[in-house]
């Protein structure tokens, strides 16, 4: 990008109508955009060669002779313009060859048989980050410098999902928030916020092929929540291919990029010791451990407390919230929860069943869907506890 205008690429079969992308560009944008049609990889190819690509579209459909791999023009062309964003159009049968691109390094991708105003939202979203000076050689303003707060069950099944997820919403308010579902096995906040069209999750940055999780790779990941505007998700893995251990320093890249876009990124852990769950952990400025108030959760809460503090730059102290999630017949005192942890919990959430099952049915956050419930302003108040740590330091713009 010269600085004047930003030049848009786009590969298609000869015949095609680009009127979607020629729509997509004619949106306002920061900077004025160029686009030129070709028809085939070779002549694309020539064309990068000369320079002055910002943004390459290219349908999955164009397939290189005599080749049995859909994706290896995408590979040639990423191989050709490393720094330009690649956006990919596939059809309903070429899925698989999509989420392989997007784990390569897509910026976005798109199905061509979707409404024009999703293909033209996919391709706009692209142009209109290349168009902000986002990455710090092209912009001379403070990077942001946001805080990672890290939510993890004493045991699975105790509500840290949606724990993590109303808490990101009630910080969404007033600032920019990320919440990440950094889980090696199937995510749930998915289907439970039922987004019409996804454009990523955590595998396409965990297994993909490139060094480096750039800004843009992680920003095309991230799915705007329409219901709660400043709050972006990055859904867990939806399929069983995806699924799988999370190497521990990709994590932690990850973790340093999105706190380079985002005031507060709020991490959604499994309950478990996994050299991920680590580092994530030690990349966090605040942790809090999830538990019900039973026996057998408030010894694993003091098990896995004693395990996370022996951890070298685990962030201290680990913090314990008590969650209802039923009316127990007998639930354990407060204060011999306090007296079995040796601390007092920092936030007790109280049942809520049927609001919660309601939040869930209008794919919402309990915290947007009923504000006035005696749960949710239970969650404001923790939101509020664990931003605190951050109200005092000036945040970077």
């Amino acid at each position: 990008m010269d600085g004047q205008s930003l030049f848009v690429l786009l590969i298609q079969k000869d015949g095609a109508d680009p009127h979607a992308v020629r729509r997509a560009l004619g949106q306002p944008a920061a900077a004025p955009t160029q686009l030129q049609c070709v028809d085939s990889l070779h002549t694309a190819l020539a064309r990068i060669g000369g320079g002055g690509v910002d943004v390459v579209v290219l349908d999955l459909s164009l397939r290189e002779e005599g080749s049995n791999d859909g994706l290896s023009g995408f590979l040639q062309l990423r191989k050709a313009a490393p720094q330009a964003a690649v956006v990919v159009l596939y059809d309903a049968r070429d899925e698989g060859l999509a989420l392989r691109a997007m784990r390569d390094g897509a910026a976005a991708s798109a199905l061509k048989q979707s409404s024009g105003d999703d293909l033209a939202l996919a391709i706009r979203s692209v142009v209109e980050r290349m168009c902000k000076p986002t990455d710090a050689r092209a912009s001379t303003a403070p990077r942001r410098t946001g805080a990672a707060i890290a939510f993890l069950g004493a045991k699975g099944g105790v509500g840290t999902t949606t724990v993590a997820l109303n808490v990101a919403a009630a910080l969404a308010r007033h600032r920019p928030v990320m919440l990440v579902e950094m889980r090696p096995a199937f995510g749930t906040l998915q289907p439970y916020l039922a987004p019409r069209d996804p454009i990523g999750n955590l595998s396409h940055l965990m297994k993909g092929e490139s060094a480096e999780i750039s800004a843009a790779q992680a920003a095309a990941c991230l799915w705007p929540c329409k219901k709660v505007p400043g709050l972006s998700v990055l859904f867990g893995p939806q399929r069983a291919e995806e699924c799988g251990e999370l190497a521990a320093g990709r994590v932690q890249e990850l973790i340093q990029v999105l706190t380079g876009l985002a005031d507060f990124v709020v991490l959604d852990l499994p309950a478990s010791l996994s050299g991920a769950n680590r580092a994530a952990v030690q990349a966090a400025s605040r942790v809090v451990l999830v538990m019900e108030r039973e026996p057998f959760c408030v010894q694993s809460a003091k098990r896995m407390t004693g395990a996370l503090e022996a951890w070298e730059g685990t962030p201290q102290p680990i913090e314990i919230m008590v969650v209802n999630r039923a009316l127990l017949s007998c639930p354990m005192p407060l204060a011999e929860v306090e007296t079995q942890l040796g601390f007092p919990p920092l936030a007790v959430v109280p049942p809520a069943p049927e609001i919660c099952l309601a939040a869930q049915r209008g794919h919402v956050p309990l915290v947007a869907f009923q504000p006035d419930s005696l749960v949710a302003e239970s969650l404001n108040a923790l939101a509020e506890k664990c931003a605190s740590f951050r109200l005092t330091v000036p945040m970077v713009a």
